[in-house]
């Protein structure tokens, strides 16, 4: 009678001890392995942990196989990124050169109309919608009798002479 009471108490210690072990750590890694089923798309791009496999249903194989998994991917992602950084370096230096290139031509030209229009014996003036100068050359200074900078922003209107002045108002300003 003592030994099998003994055996009762044994398997019943047994069956408590698999009921606390499936309600404390299978069935959350089993929920937690579903969940992972569902939301692993998400995370890895497609690649999903299969159910069935060589590993079986032991949840922690299973995790330890898609975090490897998961790893590579993250390693070959790091390198593909590394990779294209690199191209970008290259094309962000080739784009500054062009723009360098770009700028240098964009100042020699300027200066070359620059000089081109100091040294024209005709008057340039180039005047905004309004009539007043923005900008005068070197002849009309000389015409004008007056430097370049103080007749930035006055109207064209008080160089011209009244004849002048009916023949060179634009249309809007008749």
């Amino acid at each position: 009678m003592l030994l099998a009471g003994g055996a009762g108490l044994s398997l019943l210690r047994m069956e408590l001890l698999t009921i606390g072990t499936r309600h404390i750590i299978t069935q959350p890694l089993a929920r937690l392995s579903d969940r992972l089923d569902r939301d692993s798309n998400k995370i890895t791009g497609g690649m999903a942990i299969s159910m069935a496999g060589s590993w079986g249903s032991n949840e922690l194989v299973r995790f330890e196989v898609f975090f490897k998994k998961l790893r590579a991917q993250i390693f070959a992602q790091q390198s593909r990124i590394q990779e294209h950084e690199a191209a970008l370096a290259i094309n962000n230096i080739r784009l500054q050169e062009q723009v360098e290139q770009q700028t240098r031509a964009c100042l020699a030209s300027e200066q070359e109309m620059q000089a081109m229009l100091d040294y024209v014996n005709d008057a340039i003036v180039y005047i905004d919608l309004e009539g007043a100068i923005q900008w005068g050359n070197r002849a009309m200074e000389r015409l004008a009798d007056w430097p370049s900078p103080d007749l930035v922003g006055r109207p064209i209107w008080a160089f011209l002479t009244p004849e002048s002045k009916a023949s060179a108002k634009p249309v809007w300003l008749r």
